[in-house]
């Protein structure tokens, strides 16, 4: 994975960093005597824009290393494809707050979507003519099965 991601360990950078042509800004400026004020001082400015976008190139760079992201998820892996989806749409908010807050937004989500699917198998259990939680159990493992030999 992080052989995809361009990421060199020995020199702690990427192959292509965030902003790649940033520096393309200052290639040809020099500060000589002959430069008037007002010259200095956009120059002055095209340096201060030039550490903006270094500063956030850094910034792009500590949040991929500090939440891991060159590595899977362990989390993800444990997931099944419904709830690998829900996590893949949450990806976008992950830098919104810290990675355990995120962790735990996500597991959140999960037991939520899954809270909801239980109600309605039991809602349809409860349809079905199922009166107790074993009767619906057995319905449920019955339509799971159903299910699964409609499958190929």
């Amino acid at each position: 994975m992080t052989e995809l991601s361009g990421y060199n360990f020995k020199r702690q950078e990427f192959e292509i960093e965030y902003d790649n042509d940033a520096e393309q800004i200052l290639a040809d400026m020099e500060f000589k005597d002959t430069d008037t004020n007002a010259d200095r001082e956009l120059k002055l400015r095209v340096l201060h824009v030039y550490a903006n976008r270094l500063d956030e190139r850094k910034r792009r760079k500590n949040f991929v290393l500090e939440r891991n992201l060159l590595y899977p998820d362990p989390f993800e892996k444990g997931l099944a494809p419904e709830e690998r989806e829900v996590y893949k749409r949450f990806k976008v908010f992950m830098r919104f707050h810290s990675s355990e807050e995120h962790k735990e937004l996500l597991k959140n989500i999960i037991e939520e979507q899954q809270i909801v699917k239980r109600i309605l198998d039991l809602q349809e259990a409860r349809t079905a003519g199922c009166r107790t939680a074993s009767e619906a159990s057995r319905y449920l493992k019955r339509r799971g099965r159903r299910k699964r030999k409609k499958v190929p």
